[in-house]
């Protein structure tokens, strides 16, 4: 009995993605559009709370590159890249 539960226990714990199969990173196309939440704790007085929409402008083998300003704002917008590397 103690050897059944040992067995469980140890398969239990083997992680799942030994199994998994691999997955395919999304296709980033110029016009991909996102608007991300970022919530911003106060401490005591609160929380604020800002929406800003990420428009990808083009694609390149090696960068992304997209703006980034305000949900709703008429100011332009930051234009930012991401290289191949993996950093902004």
């Amino acid at each position: 009995m103690l050897q059944k539960l040992y067995l469980s226990a140890l398969l239990m714990s083997i992680p799942v993605s030994v199994w998994a199969d691999g997955v395919n990173a999304p296709t980033v196309e110029a016009g991909d559009t996102w608007t991300y939440k970022t919530t911003t704790e106060k401490g005591p007085s609160g929380w604020n709370q800002v929406r800003d929409e990420t428009t990808v402008s083009r694609v390149t083998s090696s960068s992304i590159y997209y703006t980034v300003k305000p949900n709703g704002s008429t100011q332009p917008a930051k234009e930012l890249f991401a290289g191949g590397d993996g950093h902004q």
